[in-house]
């Protein structure tokens, strides 16, 4: 968005990471995964997806953790970036037997 409406762009980044982030409530561990199931439900933003996917990682959840959470999701927009995510990370999820 930057190219064409510039004050847009710097706005979406300062409201999304500054004024939503810093809000007292669920800490940004918790906040990032949230994202990251939003995303997945929208099914129309892979990259933000990926994203967010990589920054839940990088809070320390595990794959198994992202699945559970996103799996509700998957009926309506499956869950492809996380299949990226953890494939460009060298990480393998193995579903649960059936119960």
């Amino acid at each position: 968005m930057r190219p064409v409406a510039l004050a847009l762009a710097e706005w979406a980044v300062e409201f999304g990471y500054g004024d939503v982030v810093s809000r007292p409530g669920p800490d940004l561990r918790t906040r990032q995964l949230a994202t990251a199931a939003a995303l997945t439900a929208l099914g129309t933003a892979a990259p933000q997806s990926r994203s967010h996917l990589n920054g839940v990682l990088n809070f320390g959840r595990t794959p198994l953790e992202i699945i559970e959470v996103i799996q509700p999701m998957a009926a309506f927009a499956g869950f492809p970036a996380a299949r990226e995510v953890f494939g460009a990370r060298g990480l393998q999820f193995v579903p649960a037997a059936p119960v």
